[in-house]
C-alpha cells in the first residue's frame, strides 16, 4: 500500500503538475471526507457507485466504516485515467459550485 501511494506520488509529481490536479479540482469543486468509487458485479451485471472505505465494502457489514478522503494523489490517478473514482458535490451549508444547463441534453 505505501509502495503504491509512493508510486502515484511520484508520477502526479513527473507527469502532471500539482498545480493541473488543483486546477480541475478547483473547477469540480466537491466533499474532500470522501469520495465514490464503482464497482461491477460480473455474474449479475450490475454496477453502480459506492462510498470509498478503509477496508473495502463486504456484504453484511456493521456500521462505523472509515471513508477515505479524497485527496491529490486519488485526482491524479483519476486524470491519467488509472481509476473511475466520483464526487459528492454537495457541500456543508447545501452549497453545490456545479452548473449542468438542461439544453445539454439536446446537443
Amino acid at each position: 500500500m505505501i509502495a503504491a501511494a509512493l508510486r502515484v506520488n511520484a508520477k502526479v509529481s513527473s507527469v502532471m503538475s500539482r498545480a493541473k490536479v488543483a486546477f480541475f479540482a478547483s473547477l469540480f469543486a466537491a466533499r474532500s471526507d470522501v469520495y465514490a468509487v464503482r464497482w461491477e458485479n460480473a455474474g449479475t451485471a450490475r454496477s453502480g457507485w459506492m462510498p470509498a472505505v478503509r477496508g473495502g465494502w463486504h456484504k453484511g457489514a456493521a456500521g462505523g466504516r472509515e471513508y477515505i478522503p479524497l485527496t491529490e494523489d486519488i485526482l491524479a490517478s483519476h486524470l491519467l485515467g488509472e481509476i473511475d473514482e466520483g464526487l459528492y458535490p454537495l457541500m456543508d451549508g447545501d452549497r453545490c459550485w456545479w452548473l449542468v444547463p438542461a439544453w445539454l441534453r439536446f446537443l
